[in-house]
C-alpha cells in the first residue's frame, strides 16, 4: 500500500523482501532483485537490509554481474567493518575477475575476522590453486586442519580439508558419516573421488543420491554427472543432467556446462542441434578458438 504510515511501510519491505525471496529460489533473477532494490528504498527496517544486500549480491554473483556484485560486498562491509562473511564475498569476485592481490587481502581479513571459519581457508585454497601456488595451498589447508573441532559442521568441514588434501581413502568413511550427519554435500564430494578415480558409475551414484535428497544444488553437480555419463556413453541421460545445470545460469559454470552439452549433442548424432548449441556458445565466448573450429567442421556435417 501507497501509504507513509511506519506500520504499513514496514510490511512494505517485508513483503518486497518475501517476493524477492521466492522469485531469487524460482531463479527469476531480474525480478528477484528488482524486489529487493524495492525493498532497500524503504527506509524503516534498516537491520533487514544486510540481508537484503547478501541475497542481492549472491544473484549478481550467479549472473556474473561482478562488478555491481562488487559494489553491493562493499556497501556490506561499510554497513559492518567486522563481517567476515562479506570480505570472503568480496574475494570470490575479485578472485573471479583475476584480481590476485585484491583476492588475497579480502580472504586474509575474512581469516583475520573469523578465525574458526573453514569457509575462508577453502576459498584462499582455491586462490592458490588457481595461481599456482601449490606449496602455499598446503599451507592454507595444514592451518584450517588446526581448527578445533567441536560440532558436527566442524567434522564434515575438516573431511573437506582431508578431501582436498587428497587422503581419499581416509576421506570416504569421513564423509559418509557427514552424510548420516545430514551434511548431505558430503555425497558430491565422494563422487568427486571416484570420478577422480575414474570409477565414473560409482560417481554417478552419488551424484545423484546428493541431487536428489539436497533441496538446492551448485550446478556443479550437474556438470561433473554429465561429464561421467559421457564417459560411460549415456549421451541422453548427460543431456539431461546439463541442461538442468544450464537452468541455474550461473556464470561460473556455464561455459563448461554448454561446451559438454554440444559434445552430447554431436555424439548423438544431432549436429544441427549440435551446431545451434554451438553458435549461441561462441556468441556468448567468442574468443574460444577451439569452438571455432569446432563450428567449421560442424558446418560440413550439416551441410550449411
Amino acid at each position: 500500500m501507497n501509504k507513509n504510515i511506519k506500520k504499513i511501510q514496514e510490511n512494505n519491505k517485508r513483503i518486497h523482501r518475501g517476493k524477492g525471496i521466492a522469485y531469487y529460489h524460482l531463479m527469476q533473477y531480474d525480478n528477484a532483485i528488482e524486489e529487493f532494490d524495492l525493498a532497500l528504498k524503504v527506509s524503516v527496517l534498516s537491520e533487514l537490509n544486510m540481508d537484503i544486500l547478501y541475497y542481492k549480491g549472491n544473484i549478481l554473483k550467479i549472473l556474473g554481474w561482478y562488478e555491481k556484485a562488487l559494489e553491493t560486498y562493499t556497501a556490506i562491509i561499510d554497513m559492518d567493518k567486522d563481517s567476515g562473511k562479506a570480505y570472503g564475498e568480496r574475494a570470490y569476485i575479485y578472485r573471479i575477475m583475476g584480481d590476485y592481490e585484491k583476492a588475497l587481502e579480502n580472504c586474509n581479513k575474512a581469516i583475520e575476522l573469523e578465525p574458526k571459519c573453514f569457509e575462508h581457508y577453502f576459498n584462499k585454497y582455491y586462490l592458490m590453486i588457481e595461481n599456482n601456488k601449490e606449496e602455499e595451498a598446503r599451507k592454507v589447508l595444514q592451518k584450517a586442519s588446526e581448527i578445533a573441532i567441536k560440532t558436527k559442521e566442524d567434522k564434515y568441514n575438516l573431511a573437506k580439508v582431508h578431501y582436498y588434501q587428497g587422503n581419499y581413502d581416509t576421506v570416504l568413511e569421513e564423509l559418509n558419516e557427514s552424510y548420516e550427519d545430514g551434511f548431505l554435500e558430503g555425497y558430491f564430494y565422494i563422487g568427486e573421488i571416484y570420478k577422480n578415480k575414474k570409477d565414473y558409475a560409482l560417481a554417478v551414484y552419488y551424484y545423484k543420491e546428493y541431487i536428489d535428497k539436497e533441496t538446492r544444488v551448485s550446478p556443479t553437480v550437474y556438470n561433473n554427472i554429465g561429464y561421467c555419463l559421457m564417459k560411460m556413453g549415456e549421451y541422453q541421460q548427460a543431456l539431461n543432467y546439463l541442461e538442468q545445470g544450464i537452468a541455474y545460469q550461473y556464470a561460473a559454470t556455464q561455459q563448461s556446462l554448454l561446451k559438454n552439452e554440444i559434445i552430447a549433442y554431436e555424439k548423438l548424432g544431432m549436429f544441427d542441434k549440435a551446431q545451434e548449441k554451438l553458435s549461441y556458445y561462441i556468441w556468448l565466448f567468442p574468443n574460444d578458438q577451439e569452438a571455432i573450429r569446432e563450428n567449421e567442421f560442424l558446418n560440413t556435417r550439416v551441410g550449411n
